[in-house]
């Protein structure tokens, strides 16, 4: 009995990561557009479409100064506050037409370019 040998089962157990990942690669996903969502934490303003009674983002309950997700629509009382902890943060530049000139959103400026170097040395 001491010199027996013990044979091993094939339990069919992957302790690799990878393989698991790979053996189901190509049978695609059944994902809604709203599982893709990238939550946000937002202010309501004034003009926010979530204080509009008529609007379809209307948030009952929500008031000015309240924050809420913009992926589950809860809110967050504005005199309570809520707690962030940030995991990630990017510096963008962005470029708007004045006001007076029609205003609007003209696109982001790359950090490189020449003319935030001479408007942050103007300053």
């Amino acid at each position: 009995m001491a010199n027996q040998v013990a044979t091993k089962k094939n339990a069919e157990l992957s302790t690799d990561l990878m393989d698991d990942i790979l053996e189901f690669a190509g049978e695609g996903a059944a994902f809604a557009a709203d599982e893709m969502q990238i939550p946000f934490v937002r202010a309501l303003q004034a003009l926010s479409p979530q204080l509009g009674k008529k609007k379809p983002e209307y948030i009952e309950g929500a008031e000015q100064g309240d924050l809420f997700n913009t992926v589950t629509g809860e809110v967050w009382k504005g005199d309570d506050g809520v707690t962030i902890i940030p995991c990630f943060q990017t510096t963008k530049y962005l470029e708007f037409t004045p006001r007076d000139q029609g205003g609007g959103f003209r696109g982001e400026i790359n950090p490189t370019d020449p003319v935030l170097q001479r408007t942050c040395s103007t300053l």
